[in-house]
């Protein structure tokens, strides 16, 4: 008597009642839907991270870092790394005109100068860097350049902050946080400091062979 009344409670570990055709209907259609709601927010997200405009490099960049001239640079994509490098640079809580103007020299150097370019510049020049997140910036690049793109951006970065002839611990250790939201090892990352320690070193003894003697 007991186990018929078990059974017809249906408490037996091994029964499984299969689901009403109205359950399945409703699952099916919530998961259409969440389906399409998120296709829509890739699908804006997309338009919002690209606009179209492009800026194309000079042959100062093919010399520098090895990429062809003319080749074209998603322009939200060059706004967003601009942004994280100022953030970078003003981890020690000030953006030096020094590190500042370095990488609007470098930008110049690189880019051939056009409307796009220049709009770039003015949205730099603009940006509140002290309240930036430079994971949030740099989450949603494609990195699809014919380059090492997260290593020359790390360079920049160590470039900019020695701009102003101090490299900061703050400064540092944000160049080393965004080498690991890039996925660069540390010791990439001390080879990169290396190169613009010699680099700074030669720049030195160069205009130095070069100085006229009164």
């Amino acid at each position: 008597m007991r186990q018929t009344r078990n059974l017809l409670k249906g408490d037996l570990p091994w029964v499984r009642i299969p689901p009403s055709p109205f359950k399945i209907a409703v699952s099916i259609k919530t998961v259409q839907t969440i389906v399409k709601l998120e296709l829509l927010k890739n699908q804006k997200k997309e338009e919002n991270m690209s606009s179209g405009k492009t800026v194309a490099l000079s042959k100062y960049a093919q010399h520098k870092y090895g990429i062809a001239a003319q080749s074209l640079v998603d322009f939200e994509v060059g706004v967003n790394c601009g942004c994280a490098l100022l953030a970078i640079a003003g981890a020690d809580g000030t953006l030096a005109e020094a590190e500042f103007q370095w990488y609007i020299d470098e930008q110049e150097m690189v880019a051939v100068d056009s409307e796009a370019f220049q709009e770039y510049i003015e949205i730099l020049l603009k940006f509140d860097w002290k309240n930036a997140n430079i994971e949030e910036l740099l989450s949603g690049i494609k990195y699809d350049f014919p380059l090492n793109f997260r290593n020359s951006l790390l360079y920049q970065a160590i470039k900019m902050s020695r701009a102003d002839g101090f490299y900061h611990e703050k400064e540092k250790a944000a160049v080393a946080k965004t080498a690991e939201i890039l996925g660069v090892d540390k010791t990439v990352v001390v080879g990169l400091e290396s190169v613009a320690e010699m680099e700074e070193t030669a720049d030195k003894l160069r205009i130095a062979l070069f100085e006229t003697k009164a």
